[in-house]
């Protein structure tokens, strides 16, 4: 018997939990679903969409394939960390209709400790294909907000040094 590709349940979203005791949340990281398929010691990775991403996964699917067990179907999300150094996720606005069919941009944040003790935090933000998300992060800011990653990096800094946001 050969295990196939099952449409992974979906969540939906809402306003509010509900009002009785019993239910359960998880922290969004904003990486890709996947369903690894493993069987006879082989593994196979698939989006939620059924595409194969076997091949973009291969430490992933090396390490599944060690699990050793029979056979397994395994829904998770997959975002690229190296803790406490590295972590890749994917991002998108869902503000507009326009800005969901643009789709998802990388967002990679680095940290590497200096030979002086202090550590440097890069931020890589792949907007290829993605004009108005482009034009969000930019430094272009008005009255109506805006001021992109320079302002996104200056609150984290505020809020790591008092607890406070810088915006509010």
């Amino acid at each position: 018997m050969s295990l196939e590709f099952i449409q992974p349940q979906l969540a939906t979203a809402v306003d509010h939990p509900p009002p009785r005791a019993g239910w359960i949340h998880e922290v969004k990281h904003d990486g890709y679903r996947t369903l690894l398929i493993i069987e006879r010691r082989k593994a196979r990775a698939y989006t939620r969409n059924g595409f194969d991403w076997t091949e973009r996964y291969p430490s992933i699917i090396k390490a599944a394939a060690q699990l050793g067990c029979r056979s397994a179907i395994i829904d998770g999300e997959v975002i690229e960390a190296k803790p406490p150094n590295k972590l890749v996720q994917t991002f998108r606005f869902l503000f507009t209709d326009e800005q969901k069919r643009e789709g998802f941009t990388r967002l990679t944040w680095e940290i590497v400790p200096t030979g002086s003790g202090f550590c440097r935090l890069t931020v890589t933000h792949d907007v290829t294909h993605a004009p108005l998300m482009a034009g969000a992060v930019s430094s272009n800011y008005d009255n109506q907000g805006g001021g992109g990653w320079n302002w996104i990096l200056s609150d984290l800094k505020t809020l790591l040094e008092t607890g406070k946001n810088l915006a509010g």
